[in-house]
């Protein structure tokens, strides 16, 4: 290289000074590009996000209104004593009659076993156990065998059951609150 002209030489060094300029204002200018872009982007998520934040806010304020003032309604009120006088009474019942008591949990199993669980080992990919599936009071099975088991709609239909036809003073509570 030392056997270069000086007009080479110099030639060379200002080529390499201009390159290594060009160089540095790439890097820098990248540099100052990527953290603007940052910048912005950061920006627009933070929007969004605090959007998306008033909206799941405002719903759910608008569920707790909702819920507020259906559950201080005078029916809502007068339906839950209701239900709750019913339910005691249809303990009592089912304490009264061991028999019945059995039919509930055989039509439960039946249900269970042939409806039920079929669908959950589809979904979950494997065998899902009955025991953990049976309630254990015998209420919650009286109610869950004549509302769903009995019943003779088809699962996703069941909710159109008014009241179950055992006539107990649940199934008129159920009926009559169902209806409004």
């Amino acid at each position: 290289m030392w056997q270069l002209s000086i007009r080479s030489k110099i030639i060379l060094v200002l080529l390499l000074t201009g390159l290594a300029c060009l160089a540095a204002g790439a890097v820098i200018g990248y540099l100052v590009g990527e953290a603007a872009l940052t910048r912005s982007v950061e920006g627009r998520l933070t929007i969004l996000r605090e959007l998306k934040r008033r909206r799941v806010e405002a719903y759910v304020n608008n569920q707790l209104r909702f819920t507020t003032a259906v559950a201080t309604s005078a029916e809502t009120v007068e339906a839950t004593k209701a239900f709750i006088a019913a339910f005691r009474e249809m303990r009592a019942e089912i304490q009264a009659d061991p028999a019945a008591m059995q039919a509930d949990t055989a039509a439960l199993e039946t249900w269970y076993n042939k409806d039920l669980i079929p669908r959950l080992d589809k979904i979950a990919g494997g065998h899902t156990p009955l025991e953990g599936l049976m309630p254990a009071d015998p209420v919650a099975r009286r109610l869950q065998a004549d509302y769903i088991a009995r019943n003779p709609n088809p699962v996703g239909k069941k909710n159109m059951l008014l009241a179950a036809p055992g006539g107990s003073r649940y199934d008129a509570v159920h009926a009559r609150t169902t209806r409004c």
